[in-house]
């Protein structure tokens, strides 16, 4: 039996993303779901109640743009609808190079381009412009900003499909003291408070 030498980046590429969140718990998905893994971001060695979703690609030959700012990652229009719209929990995609042994990410659900280009409709696939600035192991405060910022606009987007008097008559039901976690989670989601997390990306 012959194994494919995709198959052979493919691990490799896994093993280059856990070693750059060793310190957090990477759990991989069993089946095919549309992302490869969640991530639960821990802090001093305790969970932080943070998640984030990864889809990883990892190549032998990546793609980069002639003056080299951003690596070209093609991905299939259901798979793209999926990771940025359907998703209601942060989700990156990430670009492993597995010569250069560095991996990209791009917060998929805040790129303009993907939400113009899924909006037209036209083409089975589109191509996701990875920014070469977006590299770990390097710049964990940037990707802080983004989970962050990814948290507060699904947050919105969520409350924004509901319809106020469900959610006051949701939120009825719920004991005091989940009202009180409530109004604490929704006032740092809003971004007033990132001391919380910035803590919790390991230092490189």
């Amino acid at each position: 039996m012959i194994r494919p030498e995709q198959h052979v980046t493919d691990s490799k590429a896994g093993a280059l993303f856990e070693e750059v969140f060793a310190e957090w718990a990477v759990n991989g998905s069993k089946r095919d779901y549309g992302w490869d893994y969640v991530v639960d971001i821990f802090l001093d060695h305790q969970s932080t109640g943070r998640q984030f979703n990864a889809q990883l690609k990892g190549s032998t030959h990546t793609k980069y743009s002639a003056d080299g700012t951003f690596i070209s990652q093609t991905l299939e229009r259901n798979a793209a609808e999926y990771l940025a719209r359907q998703l209601r929990q942060p989700t990156f995609l990430f670009h492993a190079d597995m010569v250069a042994r560095k991996l990209y990410w791009s917060a998929i659900q805040l790129d303009k381009k993907v939400y113009e280009t899924l909006e037209k409709g036209e083409t089975d696939s589109l191509t996701v412009r990875i920014p070469t600035s977006n590299v770990l192991p390097g710049d964990f405060q940037k990707f802080l900003r983004e989970f962050t910022l990814s948290r507060t606009i699904l947050t919105s987007r969520i409350l924004l499909n509901t319809k106020p008097f469900e959610f006051t008559a949701a939120m009825a039901k719920e004991p005091i003291e989940r009202l009180d976690n409530v109004a604490r989670d929704l006032h740092d989601v809003t971004g007033r408070n990132l001391s919380f997390l910035s803590g919790a990306f390991p230092a490189h």
